[in-house]
């Protein structure tokens, strides 16, 4: 019987504490392995040319060589998922998005030892990793070379007046930049309200949105309690509360809520579709 491999983790961080917490974590799980640690970015490149890990942690203010750097260095040379570790400060959250743009997949607050509920955090750091470990071994399988699709005109029709009234868009693993490169190819004049259901931090969607805004056509914003949809405009869900959308005669409203006991992910995509 066939045995499956454990995924393989470089844990990059400038404090020993934290290596050794994160290791700890991941490895109480039995299907992850930590294989290697650096104490700054220059390292890190340098362990993961030598150790070829399916998933490395990255800190993201490091001596030496910062993480974005890093992560910048590291996709260039070894492509590998990357997991950020963020303050949870607006300046941590730019920080974070840098290093997505630079090729990181996903990011976790780098708060696990404050959590009210540590093992949901290990939980969360866990299903994180095996997820990239995951998408790392799809990627090495596949020994069949990609299909090339046949070109595609892309047009930008308008969708039929009274048939569609928005489009909602939940995101996970790999969101944020997904949704970057989907807002950034509409144009302006898009005829609909576009909701973003994201899962983050209620002090990375402020500093998400503003990005969005950006490098969009469209008008972004963090959505709050009474704004009327508006075609051409997006409304991306505040961390740490649900948002819902109510039928006020011919407009429809956002309205944000505070999330209930049990609810796990804040914004929720599973509610905001309810």
């Amino acid at each position: 019987m066939m045995t499956t491999p454990k995924v393989r983790v470089l844990v990059v961080d400038d404090s020993a504490f934290f290596r050794r917490r994160i290791s700890e974590m991941l490895e109480s799980d039995g299907s992850i392995e930590v294989v290697g640690f650096a104490g700054d970015g220059l390292v890190a490149q340098r362990e993961a040319r030598r150790l070829r890990p399916d998933v490395i942690t990255m800190d993201v203010e490091m001596p030496v060589m910062d993480g974005i750097t890093a992560v910048r260095n590291i996709m260039a040379e070894i492509p590998t998922p990357i997991l950020m570790f963020s303050s949870l400060t607006h300046e941590g959250a730019r920080a974070t998005l840098d290093a997505l743009d630079a090729g990181a997949v996903d990011f976790l607050p780098k708060q696990l030892d404050n959590s009210s509920d540590k093992q949901s955090s290990i939980q969360a750091l866990v299903r994180r990793v095996q997820a990239l470990g995951q998408r790392r071994r799809r990627s090495t399988l596949a020994h069949t070379p990609p299909v090339t699709p046949a070109p595609v005109r892309r047009t930008h029709a308008e969708p039929r007046r009274g048939h569609y009234e928005l489009v909602i868009i939940g995101a996970s693993t790999g969101g944020p930049m997904a949704i970057q490169s989907v807002l950034s190819a509409l144009p302006g004049s898009f005829p609909l309200p576009i909701v973003l259901i994201v899962h983050m931090p209620a002090t990375f969607t402020p500093a998400y949105a503003e990005r969005l805004n950006g490098q969009s056509r469209l008008h972004v914003k963090e959505a709050q309690s009474g704004d009327q949809m508006k075609p051409g405009h997006v409304y991306l869900a505040p961390g740490g509360k649900q948002m819902l959308l109510e039928r006020r005669g011919a407009s429809v409203i956002v309205q944000i809520k505070e999330s209930a006991p049990g609810q796990t992910y804040k914004p929720s995509v599973d509610i905001s579709f309810g």
